[in-house]
Protein backbone atom coordinates (compact mmCIF):
# COMPACT_ATOMS: atom_id res chain seq x y z
CA UNK A 1 0.00 0.00 0.00
CA UNK A 2 1.75 3.04 -1.69
CA UNK A 3 -0.17 5.15 1.24
CA UNK A 4 0.90 3.44 3.97
CA UNK A 5 5.07 3.57 2.93
CA UNK A 6 4.55 7.53 2.14
CA UNK A 7 3.39 8.00 5.46
CA UNK A 8 5.64 5.99 6.99
CA UNK A 9 2.57 3.98 8.48
CA UNK A 10 4.69 0.11 8.04
CA UNK A 11 4.46 -2.28 10.54
CA UNK A 12 6.74 -5.14 11.00
CA UNK A 13 5.60 -7.38 8.67
CA UNK A 14 5.60 -4.57 6.33
CA UNK A 15 9.57 -3.93 6.60
CA UNK A 16 10.28 -8.21 6.20
CA UNK A 17 8.24 -7.71 2.78
CA UNK A 18 10.30 -4.81 1.60
CA UNK A 19 13.83 -6.54 2.65
CA UNK A 20 12.66 -9.87 0.93
CA UNK A 21 11.66 -7.32 -2.16
CA UNK A 22 14.97 -5.79 -1.95
CA UNK A 23 16.97 -9.00 -1.75
CA UNK A 24 14.87 -10.57 -4.97
CA UNK A 25 15.61 -7.18 -6.75
CA UNK A 26 19.17 -7.71 -5.97
CA UNK A 27 19.11 -10.31 -8.15
CA UNK A 28 17.74 -8.56 -11.47
CA UNK A 29 19.68 -7.05 -14.30
CA UNK A 30 18.43 -3.50 -14.01
CA UNK A 31 20.14 -0.71 -14.78
CA UNK A 32 18.86 3.01 -14.67
CA UNK A 33 19.65 6.05 -16.49
CA UNK A 34 18.51 9.39 -15.06
CA UNK A 35 21.24 11.29 -17.57
CA UNK A 36 19.96 14.50 -18.41
CA UNK A 37 19.22 15.71 -20.97
CA UNK A 38 19.14 12.22 -22.35
CA UNK A 39 20.04 12.33 -26.50
CA UNK A 40 19.23 9.52 -28.65
CA UNK A 41 23.31 8.70 -29.50
CA UNK A 42 23.88 8.61 -25.44
CA UNK A 43 21.34 5.88 -25.41
CA UNK A 44 22.24 4.16 -28.64
CA UNK A 45 25.03 3.73 -26.80
CA UNK A 46 24.23 2.52 -23.29
CA UNK A 47 22.54 0.16 -25.11
CA UNK A 48 25.46 -1.26 -26.87
CA UNK A 49 27.91 -1.09 -23.80
CA UNK A 50 25.38 -2.46 -21.16
CA UNK A 51 24.51 -5.29 -23.84
CA UNK A 52 28.01 -5.97 -23.79
CA UNK A 53 28.79 -5.68 -20.41
CA UNK A 54 25.99 -7.41 -18.57
CA UNK A 55 23.11 -8.29 -21.73
CA UNK A 56 20.01 -6.26 -22.43
CA UNK A 57 16.70 -7.90 -22.32
CA UNK A 58 14.64 -4.85 -22.40
CA UNK A 59 14.84 -0.89 -22.83
CA UNK A 60 12.35 1.39 -21.79
CA UNK A 61 12.53 5.14 -22.08
CA UNK A 62 10.79 7.61 -19.62
CA UNK A 63 9.90 9.09 -22.12
CA UNK A 64 10.19 10.23 -25.88
CA UNK A 65 9.35 13.22 -25.38
CA UNK A 66 11.84 14.17 -22.81
CA UNK A 67 14.72 13.50 -24.92
CA UNK A 68 16.51 16.00 -26.64
CA UNK A 69 18.03 15.84 -30.36
CA UNK A 70 21.55 17.55 -31.09
CA UNK A 71 20.45 18.97 -34.53
CA UNK A 72 18.36 21.74 -34.37
CA UNK A 73 15.00 21.14 -35.75
CA UNK A 74 12.42 23.93 -36.44
CA UNK A 75 9.24 21.81 -34.61
CA UNK A 76 8.67 19.17 -32.33
CA UNK A 77 7.83 16.80 -34.76
CA UNK A 78 10.89 16.69 -36.29
CA UNK A 79 12.67 16.46 -33.41
CA UNK A 80 10.24 13.28 -32.50
CA UNK A 81 10.77 11.60 -36.13
CA UNK A 82 14.42 12.03 -35.30
CA UNK A 83 14.62 9.82 -31.69
CA UNK A 84 11.67 7.40 -32.68
CA UNK A 85 14.05 6.48 -35.73
CA UNK A 86 17.26 6.37 -33.57
CA UNK A 87 14.96 3.80 -31.20
CA UNK A 88 13.73 1.74 -33.61
CA UNK A 89 17.04 1.22 -35.55
CA UNK A 90 18.89 0.94 -31.69
CA UNK A 91 15.93 -1.91 -31.21
CA UNK A 92 17.09 -3.81 -34.86
CA UNK A 93 20.38 -3.10 -34.60
CA UNK A 94 20.93 -4.30 -30.77
CA UNK A 95 18.27 -7.23 -31.06
CA UNK A 96 16.12 -5.59 -28.10
CA UNK A 97 12.77 -4.93 -27.72
CA UNK A 98 12.54 -0.70 -26.59
CA UNK A 99 9.69 0.67 -24.78
CA UNK A 100 9.42 4.01 -25.38
CA UNK A 101 6.97 6.26 -23.47
CA UNK A 102 5.05 8.95 -24.89
CA UNK A 103 2.61 12.04 -23.92
CA UNK A 104 -0.71 12.39 -25.46
CA UNK A 105 -2.10 15.96 -26.88
CA UNK A 106 -4.49 17.38 -25.12
CA UNK A 107 -6.90 16.92 -28.07
CA UNK A 108 -8.09 14.01 -26.33
CA UNK A 109 -10.12 16.20 -23.47
CA UNK A 110 -12.10 18.11 -26.23
CA UNK A 111 -13.76 15.11 -27.61
CA UNK A 112 -17.03 13.38 -26.05
CA UNK A 113 -15.21 9.81 -26.39
CA UNK A 114 -11.82 9.96 -23.86
CA UNK A 115 -10.58 6.90 -25.05
CA UNK A 116 -7.20 7.54 -26.77
CA UNK A 117 -6.35 6.45 -30.14
CA UNK A 118 -2.89 6.60 -32.80
CA UNK A 119 -3.68 9.99 -33.59
CA UNK A 120 -3.67 11.06 -29.84
CA UNK A 121 -0.10 10.31 -29.62
CA UNK A 122 2.01 14.33 -29.45
CA UNK A 123 3.84 14.14 -32.90
CA UNK A 124 2.05 10.91 -33.87
CA UNK A 125 3.36 10.38 -37.34
CA UNK A 126 6.46 9.51 -36.86
CA UNK A 127 5.89 7.37 -32.91
CA UNK A 128 3.09 5.30 -34.88
CA UNK A 129 5.30 4.83 -38.51
CA UNK A 130 7.82 3.58 -35.97
CA UNK A 131 6.18 1.68 -33.44
CA UNK A 132 5.48 -2.15 -33.81
CA UNK A 133 2.84 -1.94 -31.49
CA UNK A 134 1.50 1.13 -29.62
CA UNK A 135 -0.47 -0.01 -26.52
CA UNK A 136 -2.53 2.21 -24.43
CA UNK A 137 -3.62 2.37 -20.10
CA UNK A 138 -7.22 3.98 -19.85
CA UNK A 139 -9.03 4.56 -16.42
CA UNK A 140 -12.69 6.18 -17.64
CA UNK A 141 -13.19 7.51 -13.94
CA UNK A 142 -10.56 10.21 -14.78
CA UNK A 143 -13.39 11.93 -17.04
CA UNK A 144 -16.32 10.63 -16.08
CA UNK A 145 -17.12 9.98 -11.91
CA UNK A 146 -19.76 7.90 -12.48
CA UNK A 147 -17.36 5.30 -14.12
CA UNK A 148 -15.76 2.47 -11.35
CA UNK A 149 -12.59 3.48 -10.31
CA UNK A 150 -11.15 0.13 -10.37
CA UNK A 151 -12.06 -0.33 -14.23
CA UNK A 152 -9.15 0.35 -16.90
CA UNK A 153 -8.51 -1.05 -20.02
CA UNK A 154 -5.64 -1.49 -22.28
CA UNK A 155 -6.23 -1.21 -25.43
CA UNK A 156 -3.42 -2.53 -28.52
CA UNK A 157 -3.94 0.23 -30.84
CA UNK A 158 -1.39 -1.07 -33.22
CA UNK A 159 0.04 -4.44 -33.65
CA UNK A 160 2.29 -4.97 -36.84
CA UNK A 161 1.43 -8.62 -37.18
CA UNK A 162 -1.31 -9.34 -35.06
CA UNK A 163 -4.95 -8.40 -34.48
CA UNK A 164 -5.90 -5.02 -32.09
CA UNK A 165 -8.18 -4.97 -29.43
CA UNK A 166 -8.40 -4.23 -26.06
CA UNK A 167 -8.42 -6.01 -22.70
CA UNK A 168 -10.22 -4.97 -19.10
CA UNK A 169 -8.36 -4.70 -16.55
CA UNK A 170 -8.71 -3.90 -12.63
CA UNK A 171 -6.84 -1.12 -11.15
CA UNK A 172 -5.78 -1.14 -7.47
CA UNK A 173 -4.86 2.30 -6.50
CA UNK A 174 -4.03 1.06 -3.19
CA UNK A 175 -0.74 -0.94 -4.93
CA UNK A 176 -1.12 1.49 -7.97
CA UNK A 177 -1.31 -1.43 -10.18
CA UNK A 178 -3.43 -3.15 -12.89
CA UNK A 179 -4.23 -6.41 -13.17
CA UNK A 180 -6.38 -8.76 -15.72
CA UNK A 181 -10.02 -9.68 -14.96
CA UNK A 182 -10.47 -13.35 -14.16
CA UNK A 183 -11.57 -14.06 -17.71
CA UNK A 184 -9.40 -11.21 -19.29
CA UNK A 185 -9.30 -11.77 -23.24
CA UNK A 186 -8.88 -9.41 -26.40
CA UNK A 187 -12.16 -7.66 -26.53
Amino acid sequence: DLQRIRRVELGADDWSNIAQTVRSLEKVNVHVDFTNPLHPDTVSNRIRWQKNATGVDVVAVDYVHRMKTRNRHHDEREAIAEVTRSLKSDASACKVPIIALAQLSRDLEKRTDKTPMLSDLKGSGDLEQEADNVLFLHRPCIYDERQPEDLAYLYLAKQRNGPEGRVKLEFRGRNVRFYPEAQARMI
